[in-house]
């Protein structure tokens, strides 16, 4: 549906995030980069709407910057 958005097809605010499925929404929107905290706690209710601001961006962020720190990972041209 929306690109850079919780919410694709089969998945929205409310199949996500509605009271009815518990303290922390429903287990089958979940995943490493979409969580409830990111998805359902913005007080917008969609990271898309909140830009480089948003908890989901800026989770994000610190994962990549967690995983380039690691030596892990490393920018540079291939040769082939």
């Amino acid at each position: 549906e929306n690109e850079g958005s919780c919410w694709s097809a089969g998945f929205n605010f409310e199949t996500c995030c509605a009271p009815e499925h518990g303290p922390a929404g429903n287990a089958e929107c979940w995943d490493e980069v979409y969580t409830f905290e990111s998805c359902c706690q913005s007080s917008i209710g969609d990271p898309k709407s909140e830009g480089c601001d948003s908890s989901y961006f800026q989770r994000f962020r610190r994962l990549i910057e967690e995983y380039y720190g690691t030596g892990r990972a490393r920018a540079s041209l291939i040769e082939v």
